[in-house]
């Protein structure tokens, strides 16, 4: 019943391709993962920044996305964990 963050870094050198550090990084989650109940969303990779609703209760996903439509309709601020 214990609960834990669990962070799983991939790092490959400059001018290196960082595809096969990111598959060890991911093959080294897969077994964790049916263990997780949630996310951080400043945690989130490439593979999964299409998730970012995950990170957040749905009524709060909800109220963010009202709010970044109102207040960026252009979508501006679209990098990193983007809502959408």
């Amino acid at each position: 019943d214990a609960e834990a963050l669990v962070i799983i870094a991939a790092f490959a050198p400059a001018g290196t391709p960082i595809a096969p550090t990111q598959k060890a990084a991911d093959e080294v989650w897969a077994p964790l993962s049916h263990f997780a109940n949630g996310l951080y969303v400043n945690f989130l990779t490439a593979n999964e920044i299409d998730g970012v609703a995950q990170a957040y209760p749905q009524q709060i996903y909800e109220r963010l996305a009202k709010l970044k439509a109102q207040y960026d309709p252009q979508n501006v601020f679209n990098q990193n964990t983007n809502i959408k």
